[in-house]
Formats: structure tokens, sequence, C-alpha cells
């Protein structure tokens, strides 16, 4: 079994793909790590949320362009002139891509590995418990049904 730690896919399905096949990823065995920004800028955002999805043993945490995605899709935000989220926008599965997104960690903690993965960073000042409660308080509210709210603040 080996563990894979793969970032910004940013809707980029066939790279995505290559790369899998390159490493040799087998599903059954092997572990996925994502460090966000799953989607946007790349032109395969369905197809890179369904095999993400598909894939038992993946971790993934939000990144900024996921963050940007549920906000657009949330009516919080406007489309930027470079997003490329058309596709999961007119999909007939965006709200299973928005369940799936909203329900992200900010952190993933391998507290048995003793290895933490955020797309943006941690800040050097604080300990790794500290992060995880602040992250958590934000994915209380991004699972919560007042979810709308974070989007508009942010």
């Amino acid at each position: 079994m080996s563990t894979y730690v793969i970032g910004d896919i940013q809707g980029c399905y066939d790279e995505f793909v290559q790369l899998l096949e390159l490493v040799q990823f087998d599903s059954a065995s092997d572990e996925l790590w994502l460090v966000g920004d799953l989607v946007n800028r790349g032109p395969y955002n369905v197809a890179v949320m369904d095999l993400i999805i598909s894939l038992p043993k993946t971790v993934a945490v939000l990144g900024n362009h996921d963050l940007h995605f549920l906000a657009v899709a949330l009516g919080k935000q406007q489309q930027m002139r470079k997003d490329t989220m058309t596709d999961l926008l007119n999909s007939s599965r965006l709200s299973d891509y928005i369940e799936y997104l909203r329900h992200l960690p900010l952190i993933h903690y391998d507290r048995a590995r003793d290895v933490a993965m955020s797309h943006a960073g941690l800040p050097p000042q604080l300990d790794i418990e500290t992060c995880c409660c602040l992250a958590r308080e934000v994915e209380t509210v991004l699972k919560s049904d007042d979810h709308p709210a974070y989007f508009e603040a942010m």
C-alpha cells in the first residue's frame, strides 16, 4: 500500500489520470490525499469530481478554488473571467458536488503518522491541535444549514 499526495488538480482530468497511471495507483490498496483546488482552471471539472468521489480511499481538503466554486454555486459570488466551472454549474449533479465539497475538511491530520495536510499551510506559531480546532469551527459552519452566510462574508 502506498499513499500518494496530489495538489491543485483544478479540473485537469487528463493530467490527473495520467499521473495516477504513472505511479500505478491502485484504488483497492493505495491511499490518495488531495491537497485542495480540485476544480476550476481546467476544462473537465465534472470528470475530476466524479472520479474523486468514486475512489474509496481518498482524503481531500478544501482549497481556495473549491471555496470559490461553492460561493458561485450558492449565488454568493460571481464567476471571474478565468473561471472554468460552467460544466459543474450546469451539471445535473451540481447538488452532489456542493454537498461533497461542503463536507471536506480544511485540515486533515493523520495522528498515527503525525502528518497534517492543508491547502494553504499552517501558521508556524500555532500547534497542530489549535490549527485543527480553528479549522473545525469553519467546517462546522460549512456543514450547517447556515453555510450560505459564510459565503456572503467570504
